[in-house]
Order: C-alpha cells, then sequence, then structure tokens
C-alpha cells in the first residue's frame, strides 16, 4: 500500500498544477479527498514501517530511526490536517 501511494504523489502534485489553471469547484473537491486518502494510507504505511524498525533495529540506531519516524508521521499529520481545512474552507 506504501508503494502504492507513494506512486500516487507526483500524480497528485499534477492535479494541483491542473487546478492552478483551471477553477472547477468539483474538480478541486475530487483533488483534495484523493490526497486525503494518500495520506492516510502513508500514514498507516508509516506506522507499519515504525513498527517493523522498531523490531528489527539494533539498540544504539533506535534513537535517530525514531526521529526519521516521527518526522514522517509528523509530515503525513499536518498534510491530513492542510486537507481537512481545504474541504472546511471550500475554496470554491
Amino acid at each position: 500500500m506504501g508503494k502504492v501511494c507513494q506512486a500516487a504523489l507526483p500524480m497528485l502534485l499534477i492535479g494541483y498544477i491542473i487546478l492552478l489553471f483551471m477553477n472547477v469547484p468539483i474538480y478541486y473537491h475530487i483533488i483534495v479527498i484523493l490526497d486525503l486518502i494518500i495520506f492516510t494510507g502513508l500514514i498507516l504505511y508509516d506506522m507499519k514501517t515504525i513498527q517493523r524498525i522498531y523490531e528489527e533495529c539494533l539498540p544504539e540506531e533506535l534513537e535517530s530511526q525514531a526521529m526519521k519516524g516521527a518526522l514522517l508521521l509528523y509530515l503525513d499529520f499536518i498534510n491530513v490536517f492542510l486537507d481537512i481545512l481545504m474541504l472546511i474552507a471550500d475554496n470554491s
């Protein structure tokens, strides 16, 4: 699932670039909802990756890997929060 979500990110970026030139409200909502779905999938993937790293990592590498995982989750949650705000704002 993580590979699919990561592969969808460039297509999502292209969708946002197209959205800059076309002012179609339904297209805007579709892009934001797809963005929300993709980043929710990335949150699940990152959680599973952090769990796997915790089980396999050496104790001296654990702190740096935990920071990396926390940063990935933080960025995913920020993107989900921004998507929810964009849906609430209803930027028609």
